[in-house]
């Protein structure tokens, strides 16, 4: 028969709260991202499409700003107006020459802390493998289809 061992002392190991969700549940979002400090631009959507997306972004916590909504045109846009955005939303569904100059201008800007703003770009046309490759390119954004 083995020895008891009668020094044992019960150890309790208790997890650390989860942080992320501590936080969101801070900001009132518990089963919900974190708010986005700085924002999501939708740029270019059409009206339909850009209300139903700024709603559900809104409805999720996230501060939303929409250029068209307020009359602002894309070319009118500020490096200033996007430097504080953290997320850039573009739709290409209809796109052309001076529409895609200023999203590449626009993509190309750097935060207000030096890095790249994120972009995201959708469109309801499928242009094809190279029209992807090009978004890549040129705005740095990958490309999906929505309907």
């Amino acid at each position: 028969m083995p020895p008891t061992d009668t020094t044992r002392t019960s150890v309790s190991l208790q997890r650390p709260p989860n942080e992320s969700r501590s936080r969101s549940v801070r900001q009132g979002h518990a089963d919900g991202p974190p708010v986005t400090p700085g924002g999501i631009f939708l740029l270019n959507f059409q009206s339909p499409h850009r209300e139903s997306r700024a709603l559900t972004l809104r409805a999720q916590g996230h501060k939303v700003f929409v250029p068209e909504e307020s009359g602002t045109a894309l070319k009118a846009l500020q490096g200033e107006d996007l430097r504080q955005a953290d997320i850039l939303i573009c739709d290409l569904t209809r796109i052309d020459s001076a529409v895609w100059a200023d999203l590449r201008r626009i993509c190309n800007l750097r935060r207000t802390d030096g890095m790249l703003l994120m972009v995201g770009c959708e469109s309801q046309i499928y242009r094809g493998a190279e029209f992807e490759l090009l978004v890549e390119k040129q705005l740095g954004a990958r490309l999906v289809y929505a309907k």
